[in-house]
């Protein structure tokens, strides 16, 4: 089994009433591979960030944001 997801996400306000501040919108891509070689043994594997997409998925006002992790 395996699968490939896209998270598309929009330009969001950043807050403190302020609707000049935004964060940048992002598309980022993970890939999953699932593999069973025997009823007792399998493999998974999840790539998050395909792309290395540098995105910020959370901001609590402007001048506290989240990074997303890079490549994991």
């Amino acid at each position: 089994m395996h699968g490939l997801w896209y998270d598309k996400t929009r330009e969001s306000n950043i807050g403190n009433n302020n609707p000049d501040r935004v964060l940048p919108s992002y598309t980022r891509i993970d890939f999953a591979q699932l593999s069973n070689f025997a009823d007792d043994l399998s493999f998974t594997m999840n790539i998050e960030n395909l792309t290395d997409t540098l995105y910020f998925p959370h901001s609590h006002s402007s001048h506290q944001h989240q990074l997303a992790n890079h490549l994991t």
